[in-house]
């Protein structure tokens, strides 16, 4: 291997990242290579000094809980603060708007179920006559198979 080459992976070397062969190679590079051996140790200052410099703050652990704590005091809606308010808008639109095509349909059907039904009731008198709910339901169920056999 070249030495440019070998210096590209001294990075690696030191990381413990390529396979033994290259490994073996780069040792044996080192032996009687001043420039890459210096290379190297710069590597490994450099590695030292910057974990001495992200040692962790003793109360880290602390604010990152007090954090937490806070957010969770914060309420339900503080969850959806991270998505914007046209979309939030938008979304509830649509909603409504899809309930009331498919909630329109079920309800028409419904009323008219019951208004016919209800008519068949009071055909032959103009006189309102009161019904118990189980009254009701034995027309109606009488209506339906009224109509299914098509009396």
């Amino acid at each position: 291997m070249r030495h440019h080459k070998i210096k590209k992976k001294l990075s690696e070397f030191l990381d413990g990242r390529l396979s033994s062969n290259e490994d073996k190679m780069i040792k044996e590079h080192l032996a009687h290579c001043q420039a890459c051996q210096a290379t190297l140790n710069s590597f490994r200052q450099l590695r030292r000094c910057k974990e001495a410099d992200y040692e962790m703050n003793p109360f880290f652990a602390q604010r990152v809980l007090a954090l937490v704590r806070a957010r969770r005091s914060e309420g339900f809606w503080q969850v959806f603060d991270f998505i914007p308010r046209p979309v939030i808008v938008t979304g509830l639109v649509l909603s409504v708007i899809t309930l009331t095509i498919f909630a329109t349909p079920l309800y028409q059907l419904t009323n008219d179920r019951n208004g016919s039904e209800l008519a068949m009731l009071y055909a032959e008198s103009n006189e309102m006559v009161p019904v118990t709910d189980d009254q009701a339901l034995a027309i109606v169920f009488q209506a339906q198979e009224a109509n299914a056999t098509g009396e």
